[in-house]
């Protein structure tokens, strides 16, 4: 998301961001798949909107001064990242989710927001967008994804991604972006002191964020899938991948189609309508029964209810589908659910709880 003109919040620039906004609308309710939005901001201390503002760095005292609360120059990027979050709240405000990747390569060095002499402003610069989005704006709809840059793994190695990295409880996801592989045959890339593969580089951000998700979040190309899931050790299998471009000699058409009809790739018209399934919502929940709980979790065959009492139960997945139902039961069988995250709502009388659990 930008304006992509030279001055920041010209009428153009403006249009532009809100284009942004209409075809995220777009895409959530007429093509019935989860947008994605990744923010190429502006050094708002220039007051440029384009590429080339978003590579005009800062100095070391800046960068210390904008994440200070109460700086001219703290004053002026909160300012900044109020208006365009004036933008995203529509967003909120139709219940539409997003996929936000902000300060994407966040480790590159490339782009304003790296401060390569103080990683922890960084991190701080993270960690006041998102208190202000979310706490503040109440912006519950964005699904935070942090993205590291491509670098030589001999000069970017564990320690200094960790640097940047804000913290669990500020990302939903994690990824790195890629460029330069070799995507069709070794999934190899090779520097002049060493290679990385795929597989190295999706093992460093599993190691910084064992908990979370991670993505192939930019590349060039999309990685061989029948080397992927035959196990080839350069390959690696990210939750998605994002391709930069699409139809040229890197990314040929025959490529994607080969890709994108896979067995093991899930594509837009394989997602449900999400809009036709019942979600489960946390403003929805009521916790009378605070002291309602289930076991095992991670679960292999059951689940049982604590205390034990006779309770319609109902699984949903993360779509929010429901896919299994018990009634009036202290347990209920999952073991033909397949691996990963579900949710289980417990009804007793007039009392509604729902309690996550992870199918191993």
């Amino acid at each position: 998301m930008t304006g992509w003109h030279p001055t920041a919040w010209s009428p153009t620039y403006s249009g532009r961001v809100q284009d942004h906004i209409d075809n995220i609308k777009d895409i959530w309710l007429n093509k019935k798949a989860i947008p994605g939005l990744c923010w190429h901001w502006g050094n708002p201390l220039t007051g440029g909107g384009t590429y080339d503002a978003s590579k005009e760095e800062l100095t070391a005292e800046q960068f210390n001064h904008l994440v200070t609360p109460g700086t001219e120059e703290n004053l002026i990027m909160m300012e900044d990242l109020k208006k365009h979050a004036d933008y995203l709240q529509q967003l909120t405000d139709a219940n539409i989710p997003l996929i936000w990747r902000p300060l994407h390569e966040i480790d590159g060095g490339w782009f304003w927001w790296t401060d390569e002499n103080n990683p922890a402003n960084t991190v701080k610069l993270w960690q006041i967008m998102y208190n202000y989005l979310v706490n503040e704006r109440e912006m519950h709809n964005l699904i935070w994804v942090y993205s590291a840059g491509v670098g030589n793994p001999k000069s970017k190695d564990l320690l200094y991604r960790q640097s940047y990295y804000p913290g669990d409880e500020w990302v939903d996801m994690v990824g790195i972006d890629l460029y330069g592989w070799d995507f069709r045959n070794t999934g190899i890339k090779e520097y002049w002191n060493g290679t990385e593969s795929y597989q190295d580089a999706f093992n460093i951000m599993e190691s910084i964020a064992p908990e979370k998700l991670v993505i192939l979040t930019e590349t060039e190309a999309l990685p061989n899938m029948q080397k992927t899931y035959n196990d080839d050790d350069n390959f690696a299998k990210w939750l998605w991948v994002m391709p930069w471009y699409a139809g040229n000699e890197q990314n040929p058409d025959d490529w994607i189609k080969q890709t994108y009809t896979h067995a093991k790739i899930i594509m837009q018209p394989d997602l449900p309508d999400f809009n036709n399934y019942k979600l489960i919502a946390a403003n929805d929940m009521t916790n009378k029964n605070l002291d309602l709980a289930i076991y095992p979790n991670p679960v292999s065959s059951s689940i049982q209810i604590h205390p034990q009492g006779n309770y319609d139960l109902q699984v949903f997945n993360l779509y929010g589908k429901s896919i299994k139902i018990e009634k009036k039961s202290p347990t209920i069988i999952v073991d033909d659910l397949v691996p990963g995250i579900y949710f289980l709502e417990i009804l007793d009388d007039d009392e509604r709880v729902v309690r996550k659990f992870i199918m191993e």
